[in-house]
């Protein structure tokens, strides 16, 4: 979000700061297991109810130590104004929900996404974004974007790669449109590692690496493409090159599953 950083606007950058503290503090209570995704997911559903019937939030009792509830309240107020900016997004919150129980999307996808919409709000509100896009409307609305988005996940879901490549690059035109005339918030990264994990499911091996590697280039600490790319190298026979990337991926995001990889991967060069 450096365009954002680059807007150079007080009330912007502490909002930035926030959604970074608060995805360190998601990331220490993954770390200590006080948070799960699963308690994640539960907190994030109940704070969909309060606003959806005008209550209090009530946490799940596992999130009401002091200091994860002000995390979650923190997202809260972070959740509501996204709300208040887009209504649409009432109807995308619950699906994200779902993706983050299935490994398709991440609390740190979703507190960005929070964070860079409340932000543009700021900006636009206060007039200060560069004057880059055209007059007009897209062809399609934010619902249908992510109506084709939940169906890619659906077919990488039930293993139906070709069918989630084809939806993935249906999402693509659509969200090349529809940045002509608005400012989509959207998962970008995590919509081309799921390209690039479709192509090399289908074993295209090469266009696998291409697209992962265009990821990176642009999204240099994204662990899961790191990840991704170590999955597609090790496919390749490039079992050094494959470290490597694991190296990188655990480095930004040292999670057990990737630690297994990497000795995996070791496991090979060693015979």
């Amino acid at each position: 979000m450096q365009y954002l950083k680059d807007l150079q606007d007080g009330e912007i950058n502490q909002l930035l700061t926030l959604g970074e503290d608060l995805k360190a503090q998601l990331q220490d209570f993954e770390r200590q297991e006080i948070v799960t995704k699963a308690s994640f997911v539960e907190g994030l559903r109940a704070i969909l109810q309060s606003h959806l019937h005008q209550t209090r939030l009530v946490l799940p009792i596992e999130l009401r130590p002091r200091s994860v509830a002000e995390t979650f309240y923190a997202l809260e107020n972070l959740i509501k104004t996204y709300i208040a900016v887009e209504q649409a997004t009432m109807a995308t919150l619950p699906m994200r929900a779902e993706m983050i129980l299935n490994d398709q999307y991440s609390y740190k996808a979703l507190v960005d996404d929070l964070v860079e919409a409340n932000a543009l709000a700021i900006a636009e509100r206060k007039n200060i974004l560069p004057k880059t896009r055209e007059e007009g409307e897209s062809k399609y609305t934010l619902e249908q974007i992510n109506e084709v988005l939940h169906q890619s996940n659906e077919y990488a879901g039930v293993g139906s790669f070709a069918n989630a490549l084809e939806a993935i690059e249906q999402l693509e035109r659509m969200i090349a449109d529809f940045d002509k005339y608005h400012i989509l918030v959207i998962d970008r990264p995590t919509i081309q590692n799921n390209k690039a994990f479709a192509f090399f499911r289908l074993n295209r091996l090469n266009e696998a690496l291409h697209c992962i590697d265009k990821l990176l280039a642009n999204y240099e600490d994204f662990a899961l493409g790191h990840h991704t790319r170590a999955e597609i190298l090790d496919a390749l026979v490039r079992y050094e090159e494959a470290i490597e990337s694991m190296d990188q991926a655990i480095a930004l995001e040292n999670t057990p599953d990737k630690v297994a990889f990497r000795e995996s991967l070791l496991k090979k060069i060693s015979g």
